[in-house]
């Protein structure tokens, strides 16, 4: 998949605005990490959303595994799923 299913834009100012207010538990992470978990939890493989942050193909990969960003990414596509279902109900 090469296009992702959301706005990556609205998707990092998500990302920003729960740092801000501290509505995520996880450290924050770099504006570059937060276009990669926004094209992650968009269902981009991991390396279509590093090519959109980036970042070669071996970063993204390890970024992928790390837990910080695996936490980023579970609660957005989490998050997203919960909209896109109350979409998909109405």
């Amino acid at each position: 998949m090469n296009k992702p299913l959301m706005n990556f834009d609205a998707q990092v100012a998500s990302i920003d605005a729960d740092e801000r207010t501290g509505a995520l538990d996880p450290p924050c992470i770099t504006s570059q990490k937060k276009v990669f978990v926004a094209g992650l939890a968009g269902g981009l493989s991991a390396r279509a959303a590093g090519e959109q942050a980036g970042c070669g193909y071996n970063t993204a990969l390890k970024w992928a595994r790390d837990d910080v960003i695996r936490a980023y990414r579970d609660k957005y596509e989490a998050e997203f799923e919960q909209h896109t279902m109350k979409r998909v109900a109405s």
